[in-house]
């Protein structure tokens, strides 16, 4: 129980509806109730012994924050017990920070309580913080020590309830335009393509010039230079199969391989030669977890003739394990 947690000279009035306890010096405590407007409370012991000069700050855990559709958000809260290099004598100064990869709306609030169960309102708000920003650094005045707990710690509380994430825009929209984009190559409208992709004179493949160039800067070299693919709109692959092109083509297309799992090999080449980053990372990432010893010494090869790094280290970890095996 978080009563249980806090000894009795933490005397912070909120705590019991806290999700999240930070005690400073080596001291920390967490307790987590999956509220969806979290609370965090962070203790600093002997606040006013602190060694910190101008400009100098502490920095509390993270703690995460989950908004809807379970979207979660991390943040710090910064103090400064002198203050920033432009603060007056006997202010402290206190930043909250967006920890995450998104820009949130959330409403915050950031409070100091004392021994006697006041609270100083620091900022109470609600905002947009971009990524790894933070909210306007607050000075704040403790006078003479008005606002320590007893044995002169400090008590920050902070609530943020998350309104709106970044990410849950972006994700949506590029879900649907993925989808969007599926459904129109599925449909084979040929009003959409205006590039041929041949396969050993044998199979062609329509598709659109845009999403080649926009996808594969070797594709864009072609039609942006003086070649002769730009000049006839047609491309030649001569030494990969057709069905390997077909798939390719269908990730550059709708950002998906159907049989990525069944071609791996083959796709971690065509990624390779074509500089689609994305495809080949994933096509190492399947054929990591499919080392055995049978084939690590194939795959071995493979990344080292493709430049796949990630798939070359985990194949040497491999074949240097199983030696005896091999």
């Amino acid at each position: 129980m978080m009563t249980q947690m806090m000894s009795n000279k933490w005397l912070i009035r909120e705590a019991k509806t806290s999700n999240f306890v930070c005690k400073t010096d080596r001291d920390k405590t967490k307790s987590s109730f999956g509220m969806r407007g979290s609370r965090f409370v962070w203790g600093i012991k002997n606040f006013l012994e602190r060694t910190e000069q101008k400009g100098e700050s502490l920095c509390s855990e993270t703690f995460r924050v989950v908004g809807s559709s379970d979207t979660v958000t991390k943040w710090v809260v910064y103090v400064y017990p002198k203050g920033l290099e432009d603060s007056e004598v006997d202010n402290i100064s206190i930043r909250l920070v967006n920890n995450s990869e998104v820009e949130v709306k959330a409403k915050f609030e950031l409070w100091i309580t004392n021994k006697m169960g006041e609270e100083l309102d620091v900022f109470n708000q609600v905002s947009f913080v971009e990524p790894k920003k933070d909210l306007v650094a607050k000075n704040v005045s403790l006078n003479d020590g008005h606002w320590l707990q007893q044995d002169n710690d400090l008590a920050i509380m902070c609530q943020i309830t998350v309104l709106e994430t970044g990410y849950q825009v972006k994700r949506f929209h590029s879900l649907k335009m993925i989808a969007d984009l599926e459904q129109a190559f599925i449909q084979n409208d040929s009003s959409g393509f205006d590039v041929t992709v041949i396969k050993c004179g044998e199979v062609s493949f329509e598709c659109n010039k845009f999403m080649l160039t926009a996808r594969s800067p070797v594709f864009k070299s072609m039609f942006q230079s003086d070649m002769v693919e730009s000049q006839t709109n047609t491309v030649e692959i001569v030494d990969l199969k057709p069905e390997i092109v077909a798939e390719m083509l269908q990730y550059i297309h709708t950002g998906t391989a159907s049989n990525i799992r069944k071609y791996s090999q083959e796709l971690l080449a065509a990624a390779d030669r074509y500089q689609l980053e994305q495809l080949k990372s994933s096509c190492q990432e399947i054929l990591i977890a499919s080392l055995a010893v049978e084939n690590c010494i194939s795959i071995l090869l493979l990344s080292d003739k493709h430049n796949a790094l990630e798939l070359r280290k985990a194949a040497l970890n491999y074949a240097a394990e199983n030696m005896s095996s091999i």
